[in-house]
Order: C-alpha cells, then sequence, then structure tokens
C-alpha cells in the first residue's frame, strides 16, 4: 500500500510540475491577423492627398505566436516579407530597412489595431527614388518620397 500510495504522489507531483511548464507571457495573438484583408487606403505623398484606392494584405504566421507576416509577391522575383509584432489587438512594424524583389528600397514603421472585424494600419514609408536625367545639370536626381499610408481593412 506504502508503494501505490508514494508512485501517485510522484505521478501526482510530475503532473503538476508538467502543467506548470507552460511559457510565461506567451499568447496565441497571430491566430487573429492570419488571413487575407482587404479594404481601402487613403495615401499622402509629401503631404499631397493621392486618389484613395484599393489595397489587400495577407498575414502568415511568423516565427512564434506573436508575429505575423506581410508577403507581398508583386511583379518582382522573391517578392517583399516583412514581420509585423503583435500584442493582443494591437500590430506595430519598428524602423525597418526595406529591399523589395525589385531592388528598390524604403525605409518603413507601421502602428495598428484590430477591433471587431476592421484592421486599421497606418504605415510611414520613405522611398528614395532615382530620377534619369531630372537635373538641370543632365545628370540623375535623387527624390526622397515620404508617404503616409492609412488603411482600413477587413478579413475576406
Amino acid at each position: 500500500m506504502k508503494k501505490s500510495i508514494t508512485v501517485i504522489s510522484c505521478c501526482f507531483l510530475l503532473a503538476i510540475v508538467f502543467n506548470s511548464c507552460k511559457k510565461a507571457g506567451s499568447s496565441n495573438d497571430s491566430a487573429n491577423f492570419i488571413g487575407r484583408w482587404v479594404g481601402t487606403a487613403n495615401v499622402t505623398e509629401n503631404g499631397v492627398a493621392v486618389a484613395p484606392g484599393v489595397d489587400t494584405l495577407v498575414f502568415l504566421a511568423g516565427s512564434d505566436n506573436n508575429h505575423v507576416i506581410a508577403q507581398d509577391t508583386g511583379s518582382c522575383s522573391g517578392g517583399t516579407v516583412i514581420t509585423f509584432t503583435l500584442n493582443g489587438n494591437s500590430i506595430s512594424l519598428p524602423s525597418t530597412n526595406i529591399t523589395d524583389g525589385c531592388g528598390n528600397k524604403s525605409t518603413d514603421n507601421a502602428t495598428g489595431n484590430l477591433s471587431g472585424g476592421t484592421l486599421t494600419l497606418n504605415i510611414q514609408e520613405i522611398d528614395k527614388e532615382d530620377i534619369p536625367y531630372g537635373s538641370s545639370t543632365g545628370g540623375d536626381t535623387v527624390e526622397t518620397v515620404n508617404l503616409t499610408i492609412a488603411l482600413s481593412l477587413t478579413k475576406k
């Protein structure tokens, strides 16, 4: 009888130990973001409003449950992969240097929030664009373009 009580006690103790080994602070924030999101994009370029358009973002699972990946395959080889950080219903992208599959470079950052079925995302993007023979001396001109993109998206 003493052996049975000892074995049962050991099993109970092991169950408690293994049950308490879950990662602290780990959540499944990405489950709400993964999928295809479609909606309107309001863009300003160097402070001037551009006609609103339709935009689509597809979020895939990231390296853990607190990250998602947005991948734009576009017309360039390899596309562009950007990793967003999640915290509950908030989404963010710290200032990140991005080179797309066409070789275009930009610096982007973003913040957003998921409320109900709507994802709002505000993106700041700085592009450097070469304008061939754009200067008065006949050489290339580099123009800095500051974009602000306000997205309101729903999951489709």
